[in-house]
């Protein structure tokens, strides 16, 4: 598998996780949500800019 492929597929994961942690942190106010839902953001920026990176160097 390619570099990009993985990426991209690690980055829609992380938009999905960081929708349900959204929806749960918005119904419980949680701060185990929260923290669940800002590395979701974060990791997901991290793939996103990695998954940018590897298509251009192709």
């Amino acid at each position: 598998m390619k570099k990009h492929l993985v990426m991209k597929w690690v980055f829609y994961i992380c938009i999905a996780s960081f929708f349900v942690n959204g929806m749960i942190y918005l119904a419980t106010k949680s701060n185990d949500s929260l923290i669940s839902l800002l590395s979701a953001t974060g990791l997901g920026l991290i793939m996103g800019i990695g998954a940018l990176l590897t298509r251009k160097s192709n």
